[in-house]
């Protein structure tokens, strides 16, 4: 987690945090650059919000969506390759899914951080002295809050106000 430690030294007093809901559109009127910045999963999708924010870290961790063998798993890979590739971000998933994305990203190697999975379900603990996963199931609490409290004590949610219900 050298990254961290050296994002860490530039003291800045905040993380903002970025799920992938309906405010996330809104981003653009908005400078992010005086905290630190993660975002999450599908928004690799749009490349303009991506070098608008210019995250310093993307997490994802679901199996089927982000390292599955379907057409949207695949698609959110091709994506996240394309991001990393112009980008410093650094891309953290838990380590269960290493083996598969070293293939996958090898010419990526360098923006790879495997998180390993703990027993404990603490979302505030210091990633940099402690570095394990909390048992907690989505994204929010698995990776974003945790990478988030590590950088700074102060963490903003933008784009968490959810999604449309699915109509049957």
């Amino acid at each position: 987690m050298q990254r961290v430690e050296d994002l860490k030294r530039k003291q800045l007093n905040k993380s903002y945090i970025f799920g992938t809901g309906p405010p996330l559109e809104k981003a653009r009127r908005q400078d992010w650059s005086d905290g630190y910045r993660i975002v999450c999963n599908t928004i690799v999708r749009d490349p303009d919000i991506w070098n608008y924010i210019n995250p310093h870290f993307i997490v994802a961790g679901d199996a089927i969506y982000h390292f599955g063998h379907t057409s949207f798993a695949k698609a959110f890979r091709k994506d996240l390759s394309k991001r990393l590739a112009s980008t410093d971000t650094l891309f953290i998933y838990p380590d269960l899914f290493h083996q598969f994305i070293s293939r996958e990203f090898e010419h990526l190697s360098d923006k790879l951080v495997p998180g390993p999975m703990g027993n404990h379900q603490k979302i505030n603990v210091d990633l940099t002295k402690e570095f394990f996963l909390p048992g907690l199931g989505n994204v929010l609490g698995l990776l974003l809050l945790p990478l988030g409290c590590t950088l700074s004590k102060r963490v903003c949610l933008f784009g968490f106000d959810g999604r449309a219900p699915l109509i049957s």
